[in-house]
């Protein structure tokens, strides 16, 4: 789904029951923001946790607050729970992020370098 609306086959596959839909609601909900740079997804049945990385100024919650709140909206369309969230502000680390995602994900949506 890599800069693109809508998530892929495989992607919708490889989720619990439900969370595709809401994590296409987060995707479309936050992808606007110019701090996002990246959406993946971290499947480990029966849970799925969503990896969002923004590069916004260090410790303002105002960045953070935009992406909770899509998230809670976006959790209001689930039934169960199953749907966890992890923030990274990569301006607030000094490792690299690759060191920090977990060690298998699916990228959901990535800002084109160009954007």
């Amino acid at each position: 789904m890599i800069g693109s609306s809508q998530l892929d086959e495989s992607a919708q596959r490889s989720m619990p029951d439900g969370v595709s839909t809401v994590v296409q609601y987060f995707v479309d909900a936050i992808k606007h923001l110019p701090e996002l740079y990246l959406v993946a997804l971290e499947n480990v049945p029966p849970h799925a946790r969503l990896w969002v990385v923004i590069s916004a100024p260090p410790f303002e919650s105002g960045f953070r607050d935009q992406i909770y709140e899509a998230y809670v909206a976006a959790l209001s369309l689930m039934r169960q729970p199953g749907l966890t969230l992890r923030l990274i502000n990569i301006r607030e680390f000094e490792d690299d992020v690759r060191d920090i995602l977990p060690p298998t994900y699916r990228v959901l949506y990535r800002r084109d370098a160009a954007a």
